[in-house]
């Protein structure tokens, strides 16, 4: 309704790219949502938002420093899931 895209959603912004941007592509044949990995991605978006995300801003609006460093740690643990993923 405003031309403007507003998620955080790893999966949402696939979806997007993948369904409503072709005509601007460079490589309009590449799927970044391919059917055979829906269920993978939908999967990996759900712990990256609770374990990446999530983090990030509870760390950012951490009160206390115990609260601040779970925060972190959670970061840490889920940026290393990533990192096998990779």
């Amino acid at each position: 309704q405003e031309d403007t895209i507003v998620t955080v959603e790893s999966a949402d912004i696939m979806r997007i790219f993948n369904n409503n941007f072709q005509e601007f592509a460079i490589n309009p044949e590449v799927d970044l949502y391919p059917e055979g990995l829906k269920s993978k991605i939908e999967e990996n978006s759900k712990w990256i938002t609770q374990e990446v995300i999530s983090a990030i801003s509870k760390g950012r609006s951490a009160k206390t420093q115990v609260a601040y460093d779970t925060a972190f740690e959670t970061l840490y643990a889920g940026l290393e899931k990533v990192e096998e993923l990779l």
